[in-house]
């Protein structure tokens, strides 16, 4: 038996507490530095903003998919739930 739903929405809520301070500090660099060290750091801060955000997306999807998966089957996927012996 898993206890329902808490672990993944656990590391949901981690992997989006990741990707938004990831996305922040891409913002926040951009900000700091465009001015001075010009496009390549506006397109590289761009490109981490993006990225941060399609892994939040990500990151929802597949917990979607996990909590579903257990109420469906009450079980946990993959090698986590099987035993070694």
């Amino acid at each position: 038996m898993y206890d329902r739903g808490l672990q993944p929405e656990r590391t949901l809520l981690a992997w989006r507490r990741t990707t938004l301070s990831v996305g922040v500090a891409g913002a926040v660099g951009v900000r700091v530095t465009a001015g001075d060290l010009g496009w390549p750091v506006v397109a590289i801060g761009l490109g981490t903003v993006v990225l941060s955000l399609l892994a939040y997306l990500l990151a929802g999807w597949r917990y979607g998919q996990v909590h579903s998966h257990l109420l469906r089957t009450d079980r946990i996927s993959g090698t986590a739930g099987r035993s070694c012996g």
